[in-house]
């Protein structure tokens, strides 16, 4: 048995056997010794319903793709179009690479089925084969199956539970078999693609502005008071612009949320404050309702770089980033009789930070300046690595030694951050290399309340010395988060896992053969939706313009985010799927 013909000989042995051993069921019950086997022949019919349920259901939908119709499969499973070399073609062109493994799994589940079979005894034509046994014993007109002799299944309990555990094997492998397939095949954009422009335009808007701040805070610290200077820079999902509907009247001003340190010479870094960067469309700052008052007694500060024909760029910083916290109602400057300072000059923003100088309504305008408000005495903001929260990566959370358990809702979600944010800062300087657990970092509040919100961030260096130029692979950056997203799923580090399978993962292949076993390995315990996401990331099975996947590929970029981010973000968000 060869070809596409054997899918139509396991679609018809599938019911005949399972209906002669449910038979042989009812008719040994009266055998005092057939308590102790029953369970077992219980086992093997429920695997043997899973096994035809999964065949059909995996023909169904791969009929459906190969034509394009809404056919149903040929029956009965005798039909000529199971040995038609067209048919068999056109389901070859469907699976692509994937065909010859859906045929050996088939075959897989024909070997499993003939070993039951050869221990039936009572059908017509019984030991001659599953296609010989089908024509035996055809179905009656309303699809039931009547046999004139009694039927006799001459297993043991161990042999059953051997038979029950090829069956469920066989099955789960047709299962992966066809996902596989599914995704390696070349995929076209959706009814989504509009949402989809939408969403890489605002993106693409996010991308620029945030190349624009690191320039800027690259600038900025460009001075020698210490080796190197640190920014953070808080991952964000963008939820809102995803779940928007159609255009908005008036675009929202794009915000980032940093925080400032300095390296010193043993290379630790001073505690920084976490503040809100406002980036800006026009030249000038006007305060929203939804923005924290400017202080009317505050000082206006305008940071400048000293360095010849400096990159300027300006920010608003908001130094109030709890959800909980409230911003004072704002005031109107022409009824106020109080006016703010006249902006103030300085050359050095790592001098003014050292000097405790807090921030406040920092913003990046069109004009190149970076301005800021002094906040009043009392300000709040957060302080990264007090007594109130702890910082710590993600590689160490996911350690089985760590104290903070992120659990599974927490993991998901921080998923589809990671997820947004890499599209959102691919080929940009805050993203040099692929990001991996181990580059991104937890704050983690010390609220002793279990599943509390811990924001991730990644870390930059400035040094004054020539930084190197960004080039970073969107094949690879794929796999990375395929990897994370496998390591969220099973709260493990991929490190640990290529420990104990004892294998490397240091190159791009290791690397990509591992995470394929790791995902094979535990495919049947992930969700779905969520699995499908982590084969599309670890394949790179996404839209391209060209041959090669591109970051400056739009269409490589929205499908990105129509098999990454949109399914991450409906576990998220259930709205963003309507």
């Amino acid at each position: 048995m060869s070809g596409f013909e054997v899918a139509g000989v396991v679609l018809g042995a599938l019911p005949l056997i399972i209906t002669a051993v449910d038979k042989y069921k009812a008719t040994a019950r009266i055998l005092k010794n057939f308590r102790h086997k029953e369970p077992h022949v219980q086992k093997l019919i429920q695997a043997l319903e899973n096994q035809r349920f999964c065949v059909e259901s995996e023909l169904v939908i791969i009929w459906n793709g190969a034509f394009n119709k809404e056919d149903l499969v040929p029956i009965p499973p005798t039909s000529n179009d199971f040995k038609s070399p067209m048919v068999a073609l056109a389901i070859q062109k469907h699976l692509g690479p994937g065909y010859q493994h859906f045929i050996a799994a088939l075959s897989r589940c024909e070997e499993a089925l003939v070993e039951i079979a050869t221990h039936l005894h009572g059908l017509a034509s019984d030991g001659q084969g599953l296609s010989v046994l089908i024509q035996a014993n055809p179905p009656q007109p309303n699809g039931s199956y009547e046999f004139t002799k009694k039927i006799k299944f001459a297993l043991k309990k161990d042999d059953l539970e051997r038979h029950i555990k090829d069956l469920e094997n066989a099955t789960n492998n047709l299962s992966r078999i066809r996902d596989y397939s599914r995704l390696r095949t070349p995929v076209t954009l959706q009814s989504t693609s509009s949402a989809a422009s939408r969403i890489m335009s605002s993106f693409d808007a996010i991308r620029s502005h945030a190349c624009r701040l690191y320039a800027t805070i690259s600038t900025a610290y460009a001075e020698t008071c210490h080796p190197e200077h640190e920014a953070h820079l808080f991952l964000q999902s963008r939820a809102k612009s995803l779940l928007e509907k159609g255009q908005k009247p008036r675009k929202s001003p794009v915000t980032f949320t940093v925080s400032f340190s300095q390296v010193g010479p043993d290379d630790r870094c001073t505690p920084s404050l976490a503040t809100k960067v406002r980036i800006l469309e026009g030249d000038t700052f006007t305060p929203q309702s939804s923005d924290i008052t400017l202080p009317t007694g505050g000082t206006t500060t305008i940071i400048q770089s000293s360095s010849i024909n400096p990159r300027r760029v300006s920010y608003q910083l908001n130094a109030q980033i709890h959800r909980n916290s409230r911003s004072t109602p704002l005031t109107n400057p022409s009824s106020s009789t109080q006016q703010p300072s006249p902006p103030q000059v300085i050359e050095d923003l790592c001098l003014h930070m050292s000097k405790g100088i807090e921030l406040r309504g920092l913003h990046l305008s069109k004009d190149g300046q970076l301005c800021y408000h002094q906040s009043p005495e009392h300000a709040f903001q957060t302080q990264l690595g007090t007594t109130a929260s702890t910082i710590h990566s993600l590689d160490e959370l996911l350690q089985p030694t760590s104290t903070i358990k992120l659990y599974l809702n927490s993991r998901i979600a921080l998923s589809f951050k990671i997820a947004s944010s890499i599209l959102q800062l691919n080929d940009t300087k805050w993203c040099r290399r692929p990001i991996t657990s181990d580059m991104i970092y937890l704050l983690c509040e010390n609220s002793g309340i279990p599943g509390s919100n811990h924001r991730p961030f990644i870390s930059r260096k400035f040094s004054p010395s020539l930084e190197e130029s960004c080039a970073l692979s969107a094949k690879r950056a794929m796999l990375e988060l395929g990897i994370i997203l496998l390591e969220l799923w099973k709260n493990q580090t991929f490190t640990s896992y290529a420990t104990e399978s004892q294998n490397p993962y240091h190159t791009f292949g290791a690397r990509y053969d591992l995470a394929r076993n790791w995902l094979d390995a535990n495919i049947n315990e992930i969700l779905p939706i969520y699995s499908d996401v982590v084969i599309r990331c670890i394949e790179c099975t996404f839209v391209t313009s060209g041959a090669d996947y591109k970051w400056s590929d739009t269409e490589f970029r929205k499908s990105v985010y129509d098999y990454v981010i949109k399914p991450l973000g409906k576990l998220v968000h259930p709205s963003l799927g309507e």
